[in-house]
């Protein structure tokens, strides 16, 4: 077995890759990504004899700087064990920053692999779809994001909760050192303001559920949180209001990726049913 690091993808990777993903356009979208961003930190073939080779690209996270994200394009249909085994064994070894994996069951044979050579699944990500639904009055004052966002101390007691639920839900892949201004940049682009509610105590944010703009008539529900569990209680009242202000939209849905490290997310799905479109899995050595 033979693993060649290459600086580009060739016309002959790109026809493989193409192939073995040919009903996968988001996993060729996200391959093809990884090796053209700037952060690349390596791109490798390996081969077999005869047999199909495998691709894998590796990049880097601004975001999350502690690992260095693995993407590999095999045959999902016949994948090779052994060549995939090589693989891990050499990027393992090749990489002082530990590998990240975000798997969903099409790739079963590589999670497996990943276990045998003591990777842990270091959380289970299942993307959601919340159907809109009519708001029932409640006594919990709620107020837009729009209504604080002059307020300097609303809007940072704000983004500085958003930083801090966002920290302790990723300690197994942590986030690195960033700006304040970074964290509230994150946390504004794409935020529908009118749509985005707090609970207040004072100046201070007891409790956060922001919603961002989607594709196709649907809205994201992205950062969730509070202050402490004892308030947990008044995420209801937010997402009720948020599913109303969905359905006087016309809004088909709203889609929310819960994690299984994340006390917030976890709490919403108790409340609402919902359906799970996919199912994802981290795995990091």
């Amino acid at each position: 077995m033979k693993a060649n690091k290459i600086k580009t993808l060739n016309e002959e990777n790109l026809l493989f890759i193409e192939k073995v993903f040919a009903k996968h356009s988001d996993l060729y979208s996200a391959l093809i990504a990884s090796a053209n961003s700037p952060r690349n930190c390596g791109l490798f073939e390996f081969s077999s004899g005869n047999r199909r080779p495998l691709i894998a690209s590796i990049h880097e996270s601004e975001w999350h700087p502690h690992c260095v994200y693995t993407r590999l394009a095999y045959d999902l249909d016949e994948p090779d064990l052994q060549l995939l085994q090589f693989c891990i064994e050499f990027l393992r070894d090749e990489f002082d920053k530990p590998l990240f994996f975000l798997l969903d069951d099409r790739f079963n044979a590589l999670a497996s692999i990943l276990v045998e050579f003591g990777f842990p699944m270091i959380r289970k990500t299942e993307v959601v779809h919340i159907q809109p639904a009519t708001h029932h009055r409640n006594d919990t004052a709620l107020i837009t994001v729009a209504q604080i966002s002059e307020n300097v101390d609303c809007m940072n007691s704000l983004v500085e909760l958003s930083k801090c639920t966002y920290t302790e839900t990723h300690v197994s892949n942590p986030v690195g050192n960033h700006s304040f201004q970074s964290w509230r940049e994150v946390v504004l682009d794409g935020l529908l303001l009118d749509y985005s509610y707090v609970v207040l105590e004072g100046e201070k944010v007891l409790a956060f559920s922001l919603l961002y703009e989607g594709e196709e008539n649907n809205w994201e529900l992205g950062w969730v949180g509070a202050n402490n569990d004892s308030n947990l209680y008044l995420l209801d009242a937010i997402l009720a209001r948020q599913l109303a202000d969905a359905k006087e939209n016309k809004i088909a849905f709203i889609e929310k990726e819960v994690d299984s490290t994340c006390p917030y997310s976890l709490h919403i799905c108790k409340s609402v049913p919902y359906e799970v479109v996919e199912t994802l899995f981290a795995y990091v050595n």
